[in-house]
């Protein structure tokens, strides 16, 4: 058995893999979504599979943007209420896949201490909010941490030096019937990525002084996204490649070492969650001409214009060349979808768009019995 079910996150990630047998299902939650998610949509399917008697055998938090991070912490924070009450919890949970800020791109360096400065900096009133909400999210995820530990939970258990990287020789991490290829984040990818933090802390102090409000603006816009935990899930013959945030570039960087990519530098899989909610900025043409799926997943809502237009037309463009009808699954309806089915009308351009009905907690996507 494999199946997805696509949680209603809004502006967030949030997903359940389901998996094993049908008699004896397995579960994995990866992400969380942004504040409410938890209460609205995610806990219902957790206590539905709670009183099933089932539990999750892993928890994921892809990267620490509180988008991704807030439902999972909110499941920990009730978890130990309902724990130090002696009341019955929601869910069990046996291990748990988090990077720390401090464990990967602020590891060795004084980036966080350096963020916290900007955000209180009297240049900066009122404070950076992207800044802000980076340090925020930083904070969030050390707290994470702190509950799992305070619960018992395994946290990256494994893994050398306790921290995700996919690593050469590929890792793989098994789970009934179900594998787990890491292909997110690698380290050079992680160091590349402290270079940009490095570059980017040095021009936005380097701005302070002057207190040039459209220096900070535009700094504060480009700060660096955080690296993210990107797995395949494997079961059953079939595949689901969740790219948290990452950059298109470092996923296929991550994809080709962990040898998943054909002679042609290519991968096809059943269901792409697409990374960063359908961002033009870290999807590509050459992404998607180079990860094919049967099924496209986007879980936004418009806010900061994600999915990209420019992202739906890619996908669209590219099964037609490659001939091959496609599905595009989004969570909610916005002005982005709407033009697309304008523009390039479903039937005639070989796709199918399928929106999550309005109300709803989840959608369910099985990929085999």
């Amino acid at each position: 058995m494999f199946k997805l079910h696509v949680v209603q996150a809004e502006y967030g990630d949030c997903f359940l893999v389901q998996f094993g047998q049908p008699t004896r299902p397995h579960f994995l939650l990866l992400d969380g979504g942004p504040p409410l998610t938890y209460e609205r949509h995610l806990l219902p399917q957790l206590s539905a599979i709670a009183a099933d008697g089932g539990r999750l055998d892993l928890a994921i938090v892809s990267h620490v943007d509180n988008d991704h991070l807030a439902g999972v912490l909110d499941l920990l924070r009730d978890l130990r209420r309902q724990r130090a009450q002696g009341a019955p919890e929601t869910v069990g949970i046996d291990a748990l896949w988090h990077n720390a800020f401090g464990q990967t791109v602020g590891s060795g360096n004084d980036f966080e201490p350096r963020l916290q400065a900007l955000v209180e900096a009297p240049e900066t009133t009122p404070p950076l909010s992207q800044t802000a909400t980076t340090v925020q999210s930083i904070a969030a995820g050390h707290e994470l941490r702190l509950h799992a530990i305070a619960l018992g939970t395994d946290i990256n258990p494994g893994f050398r030096r306790g921290v995700v990287v996919a690593e050469d020789p590929p890792l793989v991490r098994t789970l009934d019937n179900l594998r787990l290829h890491i292909v997110g984040p690698t380290r050079p990818c992680l160091e590349e990525l402290k270079r940009e933090w490095q570059s980017w802390l040095e021009r936005s102090e380097a701005s302070l002084p002057a207190g040039d409000p459209f220096a900070l603006a535009q700094a504060d816009r480009s700060i660096p996204n955080l690296s993210s935990i990107a797995v395949l899930a494997e079961a059953d013959d079939h595949t689901i490649l969740f790219a948290g945030d990452s950059r298109g570039d470092h996923l296929l960087q991550g994809l080709q070492q962990a040898d998943l990519l054909d002679e042609d530098g290519c991968l096809h899989v059943d269901v792409f969650k697409l990374p960063h909610h359908g961002s033009a900025r870290s999807i590509s043409r050459n992404l998607l001409q180079k990860v094919t799926a049967e099924t496209y997943v986007i879980s936004a809502n418009g806010r900061s214009e994600h999915p990209d237009l420019a992202s739906l037309i890619w996908i669209v463009e590219s099964a037609r060349a490659r001939r091959q009808p496609v599905k595009i699954v989004v969570t909610n309806e916005t002005f982005s979808t709407a033009r697309l089915v304008k523009d390039y009308v479903p039937h005639m351009h070989g796709y199918q768009l399928t929106v999550m009905d309005k109300g709803a907690h989840a959608m369910a996507l099985p990929l085999a019995d």
